[in-house]
Parts: structure tokens; C-alpha cells; sequence
């Protein structure tokens, strides 16, 4: 039984039944040039992706804060707008009580 065992054991494929060399300082790494081109170009097309979003949402916060600005100062216009004819309505109507009697 240990005996079956032990001949699994080395039945088993090592790393080196795969034939792969042991990684050293003098290893080289094999790239395609033209796989590099398409890394770099992809990278730069993802950045350049980014960057117009940031781009983008930055205007957009800044329009945001712009019209938010403008919708404030109009509420206060129409507000002032508001009292004058509040206080004309209580005028004209003063001046039809005045005129009943």
C-alpha cells in the first residue's frame, strides 16, 4: 500500500515535467511590438476616455452652480415683484371699500 503510494507520488507531474525553466536574472521576456502598440493605445484611449468624463461632469457642476445662482436671484426679483402687487391689491381694494360707502 505505501509502496502504490510513493509511485503516485512521483507519478504526479512537476513543473518541471512541463518543461519550464527555473526563472533567473538572465531570463528575457518576449513581447510583440505590435501587442505593445495595442496596450498603449488602448491604455491611452481609456485615459483620454476619463479625462473628457472628468471634463465633463466638471462643466456640468459648474453650470449647475451657475443657473442655481441665477434661479436664487430671479426667486428674489419675483418676490419683490410679488409685494408691489400685494400691496397695490390691498390699495385697490381699500379704494373700492371707499367707494361703496
Amino acid at each position: 500500500m505505501v509502496v502504490s503510494m510513493v509511485n503516485n507520488i512521483n507519478d504526479n507531474k512537476t513543473y518541471r515535467s512541463y518543461h519550464m525553466e527555473k526563472i533567473s536574472d538572465n531570463m528575457s521576456l518576449h513581447i510583440n511590438l505590435r501587442f505593445l502598440l495595442h496596450l498603449v493605445a488602448g491604455a491611452a484611449a481609456v485615459i483620454g476616455a476619463y479625462m473628457s468624463l472628468q471634463n465633463s461632469i466638471r462643466a456640468n457642476e459648474y453650470n449647475i452652480t451657475e443657473l442655481k445662482s441665477r434661479v436664487i436671484a430671479l426667486e428674489q426679483k419675483h418676490q419683490a415683484e410679488i409685494e408691489v402687487m400685494q400691496e397695490e391689491l390691498k390699495w385697490y381694494q381699500r379704494l373700492k371699500r371707499k367707494g361703496d360707502k
